[in-house]
C-alpha cells in the first residue's frame, strides 16, 4: 500500500481506495514493478483519477451508471496491456510452451 501511495503521490496509504488496493495487490502478485504498471495503465484508461494539489491529493476509482468500484475495476481489459512487463512475461511464457500445450492453455483462457 505504501508503494501505491508513493506512486500516486498520496499523503498516506489510507488515502488509497480499498477496492483499488485489493485489485492491485491481487493482480501484481506482490511485485512492486507490476503495481507501478497497473496504476499507470488504470490512469491511462481513465479507471482511476488522482486530483488535487500535491499536499492534498485524492485518488478515486471512476465509476459510471451506478456501478461500484469493484465492478469498474473488473471491467478493465488487462489483455490490452501487452507492452507491460507483467503481461509481456505471461505472453512470452505462453509462447515458449509446446504448441499443443499452448493451445490447451489458450482454449482454457477463452472458456474460463
Amino acid at each position: 500500500r505504501e508503494h501505491m501511495q508513493m506512486t500516486l503521490g498520496l499523503r498516506a496509504p489510507e488515502d488509497l481506495p480499498p477496492a483499488l488496493a485489493e485489485y492491485s495487490i491481487a493482480l501484481a502478485d506482490g511485485i512492486p514493478k507490476y503495481v507501478t504498471e497497473i496504476l499507470a495503465e488504470l490512469r491511462k484508461a481513465g479507471a482511476i483519477e488522482v486530483t488535487g494539489p500535491p499536499t492534498d491529493r485524492k485518488c478515486t476509482v471512476v465509476t459510471v451508471d451506478g456501478e461500484d468500484e469493484n465492478q469498474r475495476l473488473a471491467r478493465v481489459t488487462i489483455a490490452a496491456w501487452v507492452h507491460t512487463s507483467m503481461v509481456g512475461k505471461c505472453l512470452s511464457l505462453l509462447e515458449s510452451l509446446d504448441p499443443q500445450e499452448a493451445a490447451v492453455v489458450k482454449m482454457a483462457a477463452v472458456f474460463n
